[in-house]
């Protein structure tokens, strides 16, 4: 209801117990609301503290238990990307998707670097061989120089001397 001033007022009415004298009292409605606003405030002061909190501890926890081995994984693929065959994950493996990728990306790249490793070694091997196979040509061809020189030499028509003597120099 409206007091005497105007301003909206919220009574309430209580009768004593003989009944025969009644009790009103009247407050301003902001007031009243502003009461049970502050019980309100109170009641959820500490839910909304307790899920501030566990908001921050979500966060730490996955930047804890997640984006740091993702980071490193991702640290891990980017050197051996780069060439780094040595580059490994450091990431724990264990039984959980994240421990599992990282061991399977460890395991990749040992394997990588063991298969580079053994065709360094066979390309190493090959190149020994054409060396080999380069100096055995290079003496077969000085063998037949030396034998062109030798049957030069007693041939007597001078056009057919001059002729071997072309070929012992090619």
């Amino acid at each position: 209801g409206q007091s005497n001033g105007g301003d909206q007022r919220v009574y309430g009415f209580q009768r004593t117990s003989s009944g025969n004298l009644s009790v009103v009292v009247g407050m301003p409605q902001y007031a009243e609301f502003e009461r049970y606003g502050a019980a309100l405030r109170d009641t959820l002061a500490a839910p909304m503290a307790i899920l501030i909190l566990a908001l921050l501890a979500a966060g730490y926890a996955s930047q804890a238990l997640v984006i740091r081995w993702v980071s490193m994984l991702t640290g891990a693929a980017r050197k051996m990307a780069d060439g780094d065959l040595l580059a490994r994950s450091m990431v724990p493996h264990s039984r959980y998707e994240l421990g599992r990728l990282a061991a399977a990306f460890d395991t990749m790249a040992a394997s990588i670097q063991q298969k580079q490793d053994e065709i360094r070694a066979k390309a190493n091997q090959y190149a020994e061989l054409l060396r080999e196979l380069n100096h055995r040509v290079n003496n077969n061809m000085q063998m037949i120089r030396s034998l062109v020189r030798m049957r030069g030499r007693e041939i007597a028509d001078p056009g057919a001397r001059a002729a071997i003597e072309d070929i012992e120099e090619r």
